[in-house]
């Protein structure tokens, strides 16, 4: 059990310091994580920069107590998170789509159920921690390098599960000029669209030339008739 205390602190740990951290050290971040608890509606308009103060402080005491008095940590985190799940899952079911601000503003990702499995989970771990960091043992230098090390990377998957999300979320294809993709798709091929383009192009130029070879018909006919009647004139003269 030693080594599942040293990795859940150092996942939970690693989490809560990148959150308290992300919601103060950047300009506007605090602004905007007040902001969108406000969004939520989960509180008074007056009470939500105070109880955005209220977590930053509870994130901040978090990952200090984890290092100093690791249960206490875990009771703490395991308080926070249930709080932060509860939260989210009622902004949820009411329909607020405001951004994900967990980390200080980085995701535009809308709160949705990954958040809150995010949180139950979390919270989860904390509760399995706080047993297992009471429980004696000792610790050798492998496995707590194992431990901590795999501890931080399930740490940087949680910080970075928007992101994530995002990736490997199904590609939505554009709409341009050339109309939806249904349209797209009824479309000829390109190559049948030159052919009929040429062949309307060839139909054209047959137009025009008939177009234009009428008049030098119709003026070779006169000219025709005109000669015929002079030289039936002529020949009533002579006669």
């Amino acid at each position: 059990m030693p080594y599942v205390a040293l990795a859940l602190r150092c996942l939970i740990g690693v989490v809560f310091l990148t959150s308290s951290l992300s919601k103060v050290a950047g300009r506007g971040r605090f602004h905007a994580f007040a902001e969108s608890l406000r969004t939520m509606d989960l509180l008074p308009g007056g009470w939500a920069r105070a109880a955005a103060r209220i977590v930053v402080v509870a994130e901040f005491a978090t990952w200090m107590l984890l290092v100093v008095s690791p249960a206490a940590g875990f009771v703490l985190a395991a308080t926070l998170l249930t709080v932060f799940a509860v939260g989210i899952a009622h902004a949820v079911r009411r329909g607020v789509h405001a951004p994900c601000q967990c980390f200080g503003g980085t995701s535009v990702r809308p709160l949705g159920r990954p958040h809150v499995l995010r949180n139950v989970l979390l919270a989860a771990g904390a509760a399995v921690g706080t047993p297992a960091v009471l429980l004696p043992g000792e610790l050798r230098p492998a496995g707590a390098c194992v431990a901590a090390l795999a501890g931080l990377c399930g740490a940087g998957l949680v910080v970075l599960l928007d992101d994530l999300l995002e990736l490997f979320a199904p590609a939505v294809p554009p709409v341009g000029r050339g109309g939806s993709r249904r349209d797209r798709d009824d479309r000829p091929p390109r190559e049948d669209r030159a052919a009929d383009s040429s062949r309307l192009t060839t139909a054209q130029d047959r137009q025009q030339l008939r177009t234009a070879e009428k008049p030098y018909l119709n003026r070779s006919w006169s000219v025709q008739v005109e000669q015929v009647s002079r030289r039936g004139d002529l020949l009533a003269v002579g006669a």
